[in-house]
């Protein structure tokens, strides 16, 4: 999941910025690298790809402030059965 993550960041959001690539720990809307249309992406590319749907009060620079926080938050959520609610 992780991986799958970080590849869609760096291989769609980021695709016109070739000199950037992120990693599991970068900030990823503190240092710019995603704004609101890529979160809104990136939530998109999650229940479409992973299959776990993010409800919007969990949109929050807290669950989103790197893939590795991402990751953990999807992790929680889906260990809780709560993946498609």
């Amino acid at each position: 999941m992780r991986q799958q993550v970080i590849d869609f960041i760096n291989d769609d959001l980021l695709a016109d910025q070739d000199d950037v690539t992120i990693g599991g720990d970068d900030e990823l809307l503190v240092d710019g690298y995603l704004d609101s249309l890529g979160v809104m992406r990136l939530v998109s590319f999650i229940d479409s790809e992973l299959g776990m749907s993010v409800p919007p009060q969990h949109i929050t620079i807290e669950n989103f402030r790197s893939v590795d926080v991402l990751v953990a938050y999807l992790q929680a959520r889906q260990g809780q059965g709560a993946a498609t609610q």
